[in-house]
Protein backbone atom coordinates (compact mmCIF):
# COMPACT_ATOMS: atom_id res chain seq x y z
CA UNK A 1 0.00 0.00 0.00
CA UNK A 2 1.21 3.08 -0.82
CA UNK A 3 1.55 5.80 2.22
CA UNK A 4 0.87 9.89 2.59
CA UNK A 5 3.45 11.64 1.19
CA UNK A 6 3.78 14.98 1.54
CA UNK A 7 1.84 16.86 -0.25
CA UNK A 8 -1.10 19.84 -0.36
CA UNK A 9 -3.57 17.45 -2.51
CA UNK A 10 -6.89 16.80 -0.94
CA UNK A 11 -7.88 13.21 -0.34
CA UNK A 12 -11.21 12.12 -1.38
CA UNK A 13 -13.02 9.26 -0.56
CA UNK A 14 -14.99 6.21 -2.06
CA UNK A 15 -17.60 3.68 -0.14
CA UNK A 16 -18.12 1.04 -2.01
CA UNK A 17 -21.97 -0.47 -0.70
CA UNK A 18 -22.00 -4.31 -1.30
CA UNK A 19 -23.98 -6.95 -0.71
CA UNK A 20 -22.19 -8.24 1.97
CA UNK A 21 -19.76 -5.14 2.78
CA UNK A 22 -19.36 -1.89 2.91
CA UNK A 23 -15.60 -0.40 2.79
CA UNK A 24 -14.32 2.53 2.51
CA UNK A 25 -10.80 4.11 0.68
CA UNK A 26 -9.11 7.34 1.41
CA UNK A 27 -6.59 8.75 -0.82
CA UNK A 28 -5.92 10.14 -3.90
CA UNK A 29 -4.17 10.17 -7.34
CA UNK A 30 -1.23 12.10 -8.44
CA UNK A 31 1.11 12.07 -11.95
CA UNK A 32 -0.68 8.30 -12.39
CA UNK A 33 -0.19 6.93 -8.74
CA UNK A 34 -2.31 6.39 -6.60
CA UNK A 35 -1.94 6.50 -2.78
CA UNK A 36 -4.34 4.72 -0.45
CA UNK A 37 -4.26 7.13 3.01
CA UNK A 38 -6.66 5.31 5.16
CA UNK A 39 -9.44 2.02 4.48
CA UNK A 40 -11.68 0.17 6.75
CA UNK A 41 -14.36 -1.89 6.08
CA UNK A 42 -17.39 -3.55 7.70
CA UNK A 43 -19.66 -6.96 7.12
CA UNK A 44 -23.29 -5.80 7.27
CA UNK A 45 -24.73 -8.31 5.06
CA UNK A 46 -26.93 -6.04 3.69
CA UNK A 47 -28.24 -8.42 0.86
CA UNK A 48 -29.75 -11.25 3.79
CA UNK A 49 -32.37 -13.05 2.93
CA UNK A 50 -32.73 -10.81 -0.66
CA UNK A 51 -33.59 -13.52 -2.76
CA UNK A 52 -36.69 -14.35 -0.63
CA UNK A 53 -37.75 -10.96 0.41
CA UNK A 54 -36.91 -8.59 -2.30
CA UNK A 55 -35.83 -6.00 0.34
CA UNK A 56 -33.30 -5.06 2.03
CA UNK A 57 -32.62 -6.76 5.67
CA UNK A 58 -33.78 -4.27 8.37
CA UNK A 59 -30.93 -5.65 11.22
CA UNK A 60 -28.26 -5.19 8.13
CA UNK A 61 -29.95 -1.87 7.02
CA UNK A 62 -29.11 -0.68 11.08
CA UNK A 63 -25.60 -1.95 10.58
CA UNK A 64 -25.48 -0.18 7.60
CA UNK A 65 -26.26 3.17 8.91
CA UNK A 66 -24.31 3.08 11.76
CA UNK A 67 -20.76 1.90 9.74
CA UNK A 68 -21.81 4.96 7.33
CA UNK A 69 -22.14 7.30 10.21
CA UNK A 70 -18.82 5.79 11.18
CA UNK A 71 -17.30 5.85 7.80
CA UNK A 72 -18.32 9.59 7.41
CA UNK A 73 -16.46 10.85 11.23
CA UNK A 74 -13.52 8.60 9.33
CA UNK A 75 -13.68 11.52 6.61
CA UNK A 76 -14.09 14.30 8.47
CA UNK A 77 -11.14 13.35 10.48
CA UNK A 78 -9.20 13.11 7.12
CA UNK A 79 -10.50 16.32 6.04
CA UNK A 80 -11.83 14.69 2.73
CA UNK A 81 -12.77 17.22 0.23
CA UNK A 82 -15.54 14.78 -1.68
CA UNK A 83 -17.25 11.28 -0.66
CA UNK A 84 -18.23 9.25 -4.04
CA UNK A 85 -20.43 6.45 -2.81
CA UNK A 86 -21.56 3.45 -5.03
CA UNK A 87 -23.86 0.48 -4.50
CA UNK A 88 -23.87 -2.84 -6.58
CA UNK A 89 -26.06 -6.20 -6.50
CA UNK A 90 -28.01 -6.01 -3.31
CA UNK A 91 -29.18 -2.17 -3.94
CA UNK A 92 -29.88 -3.08 -7.82
CA UNK A 93 -31.95 -5.32 -7.06
CA UNK A 94 -33.45 -4.42 -4.08
CA UNK A 95 -37.42 -2.78 -3.89
CA UNK A 96 -36.44 -0.88 -0.72
CA UNK A 97 -33.15 0.36 -2.31
CA UNK A 98 -34.45 4.14 -2.68
CA UNK A 99 -35.58 3.84 1.32
CA UNK A 100 -32.54 3.35 2.45
CA UNK A 101 -30.10 5.52 0.09
CA UNK A 102 -33.01 8.38 0.95
CA UNK A 103 -32.22 7.95 4.98
CA UNK A 104 -28.44 7.78 4.51
CA UNK A 105 -28.60 10.75 2.58
CA UNK A 106 -30.70 12.79 5.26
CA UNK A 107 -28.44 11.23 8.47
CA UNK A 108 -24.87 11.33 6.97
CA UNK A 109 -24.98 13.67 4.14
CA UNK A 110 -23.95 10.69 1.79
CA UNK A 111 -25.03 10.42 -1.71
CA UNK A 112 -24.80 6.86 -2.59
CA UNK A 113 -25.06 6.06 -6.45
CA UNK A 114 -26.34 2.56 -7.62
CA UNK A 115 -24.16 1.49 -10.94
CA UNK A 116 -24.87 -1.34 -13.34
CA UNK A 117 -22.99 -4.57 -13.38
CA UNK A 118 -21.02 -3.23 -16.23
CA UNK A 119 -19.64 -0.66 -14.82
CA UNK A 120 -18.79 -2.22 -11.77
CA UNK A 121 -16.75 -4.00 -14.13
CA UNK A 122 -15.55 -1.33 -15.93
CA UNK A 123 -13.80 0.65 -12.90
CA UNK A 124 -12.77 -2.97 -11.38
CA UNK A 125 -10.56 -3.50 -14.35
CA UNK A 126 -9.25 0.12 -14.30
CA UNK A 127 -8.15 -0.31 -10.76
CA UNK A 128 -6.40 -3.33 -11.50
CA UNK A 129 -4.61 -2.71 -14.63
CA UNK A 130 -3.72 1.27 -13.96
CA UNK A 131 -2.53 0.74 -10.63
CA UNK A 132 -1.10 -3.51 -10.57
CA UNK A 133 2.89 -4.32 -10.22
CA UNK A 134 5.24 -1.42 -12.40
CA UNK A 135 7.73 -4.64 -11.78
CA UNK A 136 5.62 -7.59 -12.92
CA UNK A 137 3.34 -5.52 -15.52
CA UNK A 138 0.07 -7.54 -16.31
CA UNK A 139 -0.28 -9.50 -20.10
CA UNK A 140 -2.49 -10.38 -22.36
CA UNK A 141 -4.74 -12.57 -22.47
CA UNK A 142 -5.73 -11.59 -19.51
CA UNK A 143 -8.86 -13.08 -17.47
CA UNK A 144 -10.45 -10.16 -13.88
CA UNK A 145 -12.94 -11.39 -12.30
CA UNK A 146 -14.79 -9.88 -9.20
CA UNK A 147 -16.84 -12.17 -7.10
CA UNK A 148 -18.63 -10.23 -4.87
CA UNK A 149 -22.07 -11.16 -2.72
CA UNK A 150 -24.86 -10.35 -4.58
CA UNK A 151 -23.16 -10.72 -8.32
CA UNK A 152 -19.31 -11.87 -9.75
CA UNK A 153 -17.89 -9.47 -12.75
CA UNK A 154 -15.21 -10.64 -15.13
CA UNK A 155 -13.34 -9.25 -17.79
CA UNK A 156 -11.31 -10.22 -20.76
CA UNK A 157 -8.75 -8.36 -22.39
CA UNK A 158 -6.42 -9.82 -25.46
CA UNK A 159 -4.66 -8.32 -28.10
CA UNK A 160 -6.14 -9.41 -31.47
CA UNK A 161 -3.82 -8.00 -33.74
CA UNK A 162 -1.20 -5.12 -34.12
CA UNK A 163 -3.17 -2.73 -33.07
CA UNK A 164 -6.01 -3.87 -32.31
CA UNK A 165 -7.50 -4.74 -28.73
CA UNK A 166 -10.29 -6.76 -27.29
CA UNK A 167 -11.71 -5.96 -24.05
CA UNK A 168 -15.17 -7.99 -22.93
CA UNK A 169 -17.29 -7.90 -19.52
CA UNK A 170 -19.89 -8.97 -18.22
CA UNK A 171 -21.89 -9.14 -14.77
CA UNK A 172 -23.17 -12.21 -13.70
CA UNK A 173 -25.85 -12.82 -11.41
CA UNK A 174 -23.61 -15.63 -8.75
CA UNK A 175 -22.23 -14.05 -6.11
CA UNK A 176 -21.13 -15.75 -2.50
CA UNK A 177 -24.34 -14.43 -0.92
CA UNK A 178 -26.80 -15.23 -3.46
CA UNK A 179 -25.49 -18.93 -3.75
CA UNK A 180 -24.92 -19.46 -0.38
CA UNK A 181 -29.41 -18.48 0.54
CA UNK A 182 -30.34 -20.80 -2.76
CA UNK A 183 -28.06 -24.01 -2.13
CA UNK A 184 -27.13 -24.47 1.23
CA UNK A 185 -29.95 -24.70 3.56
CA UNK A 186 -28.07 -25.43 6.63
CA UNK A 187 -24.49 -26.13 7.55
CA UNK A 188 -24.07 -30.07 6.26
CA UNK A 189 -22.68 -28.73 2.97
CA UNK A 190 -23.80 -32.40 1.32
CA UNK A 191 -22.48 -33.31 -1.63
CA UNK A 192 -25.77 -32.99 -3.11
CA UNK A 193 -25.73 -29.27 -2.15
CA UNK A 194 -22.33 -28.34 -3.25
CA UNK A 195 -22.79 -30.77 -7.17
CA UNK A 196 -26.07 -28.36 -7.70
CA UNK A 197 -24.31 -25.12 -6.96
CA UNK A 198 -20.94 -26.29 -8.89
CA UNK A 199 -23.56 -27.09 -11.88
CA UNK A 200 -25.51 -23.81 -11.68
CA UNK A 201 -22.05 -21.89 -11.01
CA UNK A 202 -20.89 -23.71 -14.52
CA UNK A 203 -23.91 -22.92 -16.26
CA UNK A 204 -24.42 -19.36 -15.77
CA UNK A 205 -20.44 -18.64 -16.46
CA UNK A 206 -20.60 -20.37 -19.31
CA UNK A 207 -23.61 -18.58 -20.39
CA UNK A 208 -22.24 -15.14 -19.63
CA UNK A 209 -19.31 -16.37 -21.88
CA UNK A 210 -20.52 -17.78 -24.98
CA UNK A 211 -23.31 -13.90 -24.87
CA UNK A 212 -19.72 -12.80 -25.52
CA UNK A 213 -18.46 -15.16 -28.23
CA UNK A 214 -15.80 -17.08 -25.72
CA UNK A 215 -15.93 -20.65 -25.82
CA UNK A 216 -13.86 -22.40 -23.89
CA UNK A 217 -14.41 -25.51 -25.22
CA UNK A 218 -13.18 -24.36 -28.54
CA UNK A 219 -11.15 -21.13 -28.01
CA UNK A 220 -7.90 -21.90 -27.83
CA UNK A 221 -6.31 -18.62 -26.41
CA UNK A 222 -4.24 -19.44 -23.31
CA UNK A 223 -4.98 -17.16 -20.59
CA UNK A 224 -1.58 -15.29 -19.46
CA UNK A 225 -2.92 -14.09 -15.86
CA UNK A 226 -6.13 -14.66 -14.11
CA UNK A 227 -6.48 -11.91 -11.71
CA UNK A 228 -8.80 -12.38 -8.85
CA UNK A 229 -10.29 -9.97 -6.49
CA UNK A 230 -13.17 -8.90 -4.09
CA UNK A 231 -13.81 -10.20 -0.59
CA UNK A 232 -13.56 -13.93 -1.41
CA UNK A 233 -10.52 -14.06 -3.33
CA UNK A 234 -8.43 -11.60 -0.79
CA UNK A 235 -9.99 -13.75 2.70
CA UNK A 236 -8.95 -16.85 0.97
CA UNK A 237 -5.14 -15.39 0.16
CA UNK A 238 -5.42 -14.35 4.21
CA UNK A 239 -5.76 -17.89 4.49
CA UNK A 240 -3.14 -19.21 2.27
CA UNK A 241 -0.77 -16.76 3.84
CA UNK A 242 -2.08 -17.74 7.72
CA UNK A 243 -2.21 -13.98 8.22
CA UNK A 244 -3.28 -13.34 12.01
CA UNK A 245 -4.23 -10.06 10.81
CA UNK A 246 -4.98 -8.92 7.35
CA UNK A 247 -2.22 -7.15 5.46
CA UNK A 248 -3.35 -5.71 2.44
CA UNK A 249 0.16 -5.81 0.97
CA UNK A 250 0.92 -9.36 1.52
CA UNK A 251 -1.95 -10.51 0.12
CA UNK A 252 -1.41 -8.18 -3.05
CA UNK A 253 -0.78 -10.26 -5.55
CA UNK A 254 -0.42 -13.37 -4.01
CA UNK A 255 -0.50 -16.52 -6.23
CA UNK A 256 -2.73 -19.37 -5.49
CA UNK A 257 -2.35 -22.65 -7.86
CA UNK A 258 -5.21 -24.64 -8.32
CA UNK A 259 -4.21 -27.31 -6.48
CA UNK A 260 -3.84 -25.24 -3.63
CA UNK A 261 -7.15 -23.76 -4.15
CA UNK A 262 -8.75 -27.16 -3.98
CA UNK A 263 -6.91 -28.29 -0.57
CA UNK A 264 -8.39 -24.59 0.86
CA UNK A 265 -11.67 -25.34 -0.28
CA UNK A 266 -11.35 -29.56 1.05
CA UNK A 267 -10.04 -27.83 4.45
CA UNK A 268 -12.89 -24.99 4.55
CA UNK A 269 -15.94 -27.30 3.29
CA UNK A 270 -14.87 -30.22 5.92
CA UNK A 271 -15.22 -28.05 9.00
CA UNK A 272 -18.56 -26.77 10.47
CA UNK A 273 -19.44 -23.21 10.67
CA UNK A 274 -18.43 -22.23 14.17
CA UNK A 275 -14.42 -24.01 13.46
CA UNK A 276 -14.56 -22.57 9.95
CA UNK A 277 -15.10 -19.43 11.74
CA UNK A 278 -11.81 -19.63 13.77
CA UNK A 279 -9.69 -20.26 10.81
CA UNK A 280 -6.73 -17.65 10.63
CA UNK A 281 -7.36 -15.61 8.17
CA UNK A 282 -10.84 -16.11 7.60
CA UNK A 283 -12.37 -12.35 8.21
CA UNK A 284 -15.48 -12.84 10.48
CA UNK A 285 -18.86 -12.52 9.04
CA UNK A 286 -17.60 -14.67 6.08
CA UNK A 287 -17.85 -17.94 7.39
CA UNK A 288 -20.87 -19.58 5.29
CA UNK A 289 -19.87 -17.81 2.23
CA UNK A 290 -16.23 -18.39 1.51
CA UNK A 291 -17.44 -21.58 0.33
CA UNK A 292 -20.10 -21.14 -2.15
CA UNK A 293 -17.16 -17.87 -2.90
CA UNK A 294 -14.71 -20.75 -3.55
CA UNK A 295 -16.70 -22.32 -5.33
CA UNK A 296 -16.89 -19.83 -8.07
CA UNK A 297 -13.31 -18.86 -8.23
CA UNK A 298 -12.50 -23.21 -8.71
CA UNK A 299 -15.36 -23.14 -11.46
CA UNK A 300 -13.84 -20.16 -13.55
CA UNK A 301 -10.18 -21.73 -13.45
CA UNK A 302 -11.65 -24.64 -14.52
CA UNK A 303 -13.52 -23.41 -17.38
CA UNK A 304 -10.55 -21.15 -18.53
CA UNK A 305 -8.19 -24.25 -17.90
CA UNK A 306 -5.72 -21.93 -16.19
CA UNK A 307 -3.21 -23.20 -13.34
CA UNK A 308 -2.87 -20.37 -10.86
CA UNK A 309 -4.73 -17.09 -9.90
CA UNK A 310 -2.87 -13.78 -8.65
CA UNK A 311 -4.92 -12.28 -6.16
CA UNK A 312 -5.36 -8.12 -6.05
CA UNK A 313 -5.93 -6.32 -3.27
CA UNK A 314 -7.02 -3.47 -5.75
CA UNK A 315 -9.90 -3.04 -7.33
CA UNK A 316 -13.24 -1.67 -7.85
CA UNK A 317 -12.43 0.66 -4.92
CA UNK A 318 -9.62 2.01 -6.57
CA UNK A 319 -11.21 2.22 -10.42
CA UNK A 320 -13.85 4.63 -8.26
CA UNK A 321 -11.04 6.71 -6.76
CA UNK A 322 -8.69 7.29 -9.92
CA UNK A 323 -12.66 8.45 -11.46
CA UNK A 324 -13.63 10.11 -8.65
CA UNK A 325 -10.95 12.33 -8.51
CA UNK A 326 -10.20 13.37 -12.11
CA UNK A 327 -13.65 14.51 -12.04
CA UNK A 328 -13.20 16.81 -8.87
CA UNK A 329 -9.73 18.13 -10.19
CA UNK A 330 -11.25 18.83 -13.69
Amino acid sequence: MKERTNSCLPPLAVIDVGTNTIRLLIGWVKDGKLFRLASDRAVTRLGKDLLTTGALHKESIDKSIATLVNFKEKCDKHGVLYILAIGTSALRNANNSAEFISNIKDQTGIRIQIISGSREAELTFKGIVGYYNDKEPLLPPLFITDIGGGSTEWIFYANTGTHDKKLVMDSMQIGAVRLFESFFKNDSLTAEELGKANSYISEEVYRSLLKHNINPSIDTIKIEHLVATGGTATTLASIDLNLDKYDADKVHLHKIPRPALHMLFERLSALPLNQRDSIKGLEHGRADIIIPGTLILMVIMEILKVDEVVISDYGLMEGMLADSYNFQMV
